[in-house]
């Protein structure tokens, strides 16, 4: 790929002089991330991509909750999904935040003497992981399973 640059919308470049380019859908719905990909000016495909929460993540936070932690879901989800992915736990729902948002929460929580631990892919937070208290990163390692 020659070319590669990104921009406000996505990532784009040209490849043996065919023009790509992959940018957020314009119309986003409640199940997932979209990603469409363009040829040229011709929309080609609309790639969707779902979270799918472990099994046992009510027990985990359970167990947490017990132990007397404060729990909140920071994301860079759209509200809509992840009110649809985690809203039936109850707790704090921060939505849409950008790497600085998380970083600015953390720090926030930390100046009112609190300890922080953030868990996170490693992706977008990055920034806020390295600034927690106690950073987690968790990846999938391909091999998941419906088991």
């Amino acid at each position: 790929m020659q070319n590669v640059r990104e921009t406000n919308e996505g990532i784009e470049g040209t490849h043996q002089g065919v023009h790509y380019r992959l940018q957020g859908a314009r119309f986003q719905k409640g199940d997932g991330i979209r990603i469409d990909l363009f040829v040229g000016t011709q929309k080609a495909a609309t790639f969707v991509f779902d979270d799918r929460l472990k099994p046992n993540v009510t027990e985990v936070f359970g167990y947490l909750k017990e132990r007397g932690y404060r729990l909140g879901i920071l994301t860079g989800d759209s509200q809509e999904n992840a009110e649809r992915l985690l809203g039936d736990f109850g707790l704090p729902l921060y939505a849409r935040a950008t790497p600085e948002q998380k970083m600015s929460l953390v720090r926030r929580l930390q100046q009112q003497g609190q300890l922080v631990g953030m868990v996170g892919d490693g992706l977008n937070d990055a920034p806020a992981l390295v600034l927690a208290d106690l950073g987690i990163v968790f990846a999938g390692n391909g091999d998941e399973r419906d088991d």
